[in-house]
């Protein structure tokens, strides 16, 4: 199909400018994936901040959070439209919604192992360990059966913090087994939030923080395997991101 905005799969302007790509994340037949080689090679141990807007369309019968990101040194092919199997590295937090009106914003982080130059975007789970909702019961409207998203306004951005002058962030013990301390000094900052994510981008902790300093003890049942922390101020800046490694 094309069109904006009028097309096959939905009636939606786009969130910027005149363009945006649709993909099948929900299906039992296919998927579809967006991908796309970077401008540059990721630099190693490097933060990278990531965005993209999504609009559900109106042929779908399934709202999901399945949308997902991953970063891979080689170019990823799919062999009859089947899903792509690879670990996501950044996954959709957002709450599951039926809304087909609107953009909703998905953010997420990734640390840079240095040989990243490809990005491929879609769901790498299969359908029954996704996150769905059905809300269309007759399937009246829903064409082609499945969840049918519109992408816009992808964005990857090196938000690595050289500056460490101002403020000062400390996890330890790391390696730990969920027991851990976090020690924080934001300076001029009123507050902020910190977070932790698992190792295909879920949000697996998140605390509001209503001082500019201070100490988190933390006890958290989390299995063990690699995660990735971040601490971002009120107005969700982030100001500090780094891996944490839980063993027993």
């Amino acid at each position: 199909y094309a069109g904006v905005p009028k097309n096959a799969a939905d009636f939606q302007f786009a969130n910027s400018y005149t363009s945006y790509v649709g993909l099948q994340v929900i299906h039992s037949i296919e998927m579809e994936y967006i991908s796309v080689k970077l401008k540059e090679q990721l630099n190693g141990n490097h933060i990278y901040c990531f965005e993209l807007y999504y609009s559900l369309a109106n042929i779908s019968c399934f709202s999901t959070t399945n949308i997902q990101a991953h970063f891979s040194s080689d170019s990823i092919n799919q062999n009859n439209q089947s899903r792509i199997d690879r670990i996501p590295h950044i996954t959709n937090n957002n709450s599951i919604v039926q809304d087909t009106l609107n953009w909703r914003l998905m953010t997420g982080v990734y640390i840079a192992n240095g040989n990243e130059k490809f990005l491929t975007i879609g769901n790498f789970l299969p359908d029954s360990l996704s996150n769905v909702l059905l809300f269309d019961t007759d399937f009246s409207d829903c064409t082609w059966g499945g969840s049918y998203y519109i992408i816009d306004d992808v964005r990857l951005y090196d938000c690595t913090q050289a500056d460490t002058t101002v403020y000062s962030i400390e996890v330890f013990p790391n390696p730990n087994n969920g027991i851990f301390s976090v020690n924080y000094n934001l300076g001029e900052k009123t507050g902020g939030s910190f977070k932790i994510y698992n190792a295909i981008g879920q949000l697996v902790y998140d605390e509001r923080l209503t001082q500019n300093n201070g100490t988190l003890n933390l006890s958290l049942l989390l299995a063990e395997g690699v995660y990735l922390w971040e601490m971002s101020d009120n107005e969700n800046k982030l100001l500090r991101s780094d891996k944490m490694v839980v063993v027993y």
